[in-house]
């Protein structure tokens, strides 16, 4: 994550949808409420492309399933237009609410990061997928779980269990007795977040989970590598005879299409992993 950058976008969105709003309402106020029209094309222009910067931030700080935040994009620069209605004090206070929320993500990304940096690896053993009373469903694809987990750290520590909060994309909710790599914050053990760098030896980097770019983290977390590599093992385990081989084979194949059948693979996924157990067996 390029901190400098994010830093520059979330500047670029507050000025964006704080400054047209306010150019408006000065120039409406001295001119008797006649705003000129360049003024007014000036301020959709600008809602625009601060919702444009904002969709980029949100992309680069995992922000699909902030509300709040969400909101503020989508109605602060109309606040800080039409509040002039009742008084100057309210696009203030609605320009330091929009100021509010961009250091809240700049600390939000910046948080995150650190941990990666700076946090004990581990592992995180499912033991429950929490179901919500009600299921909401982020962008059609995403669907929001808690998981109760069983971390197990690398330094040695005792075993404990937390919960961890994602998004996933749907029919790739972990199942529990999967796990993954986390790291783990030093000084709140209970904080834990997916690991973007397991170490070396792990599945998920023969697995490809978590991806080498992390793009899919935070945005719908895909455990279908995973299961793929927990699972099903790809590797034709030697055998005293070619009986047992084929019957590994096909049990193997079979785990396969009911992973497939109950959504935990797509059409894609599934035949590149038939033909990678397939090439295995030869």
């Amino acid at each position: 994550m390029n901190l400098l950058r994010l830093r520059l976008l979330l500047a670029a969105w507050v000025v964006l949808a704080v400054a047209p709003g306010l150019v408006v309402g000065f120039l409406a106020d001295d001119l008797e409420s006649t705003t000129p029209g360049w003024a007014v094309g000036a301020w959709i222009v600008g809602w625009i492309a601060q919702f444009a910067v904002f969709m980029v931030v949100a992309r680069l700080g995992d922000l699909n399933a902030d509300f709040l935040i969400w909101i503020t994009a989508s109605l602060g620069a109309f606040g800080v237009d039409w509040g002039w209605a009742w008084g100057w004090w309210l696009p203030v206070v609605i320009a330091v609410e929009i100021t509010a929320h961009a250091l809240y993500v700049y600390g939000k990304v910046a948080s995150a990061e650190a941990l990666q940096r700076n946090g004990v690896h581990g592992r995180a053993e499912v033991l429950e997928v929490v179901h919500p009373w009600m299921n909401v469903v982020v962008n059609n694809i995403y669907v929001r779980r808690t998981l109760k987990v069983r971390v197990v750290r690398d330094d040695g520590s005792a075993p404990y269990d937390t919960k961890y909060k994602d998004l996933f994309e749907l029919g790739s909710v972990p199942d529990p007795g999967d796990s993954f790599a986390v790291v783990v914050d030093p000084g709140r053990p209970r904080r834990i977040a997916v690991a973007k760098n397991p170490v070396a030896g792990r599945p998920e980097e023969s697995s490809g989970y978590p991806p080498s770019d992390f793009s899919d983290v935070g945005r719908g977390t895909r455990f279908t590598s995973w299961h793929l590599d927990t699972h099903l093992p790809t590797d034709a385990e030697p055998s005293a005879t070619g009986s047992a081989s084929g019957r590994k084979l096909a049990e193997n194949l079979e785990l396969l299409a009911q992973l497939h059948q109950r959504g935990q693979l797509s059409d894609q996924e599934f035949e590149e992993a038939k033909q990678k157990l397939l090439a295995a067996g030869d």
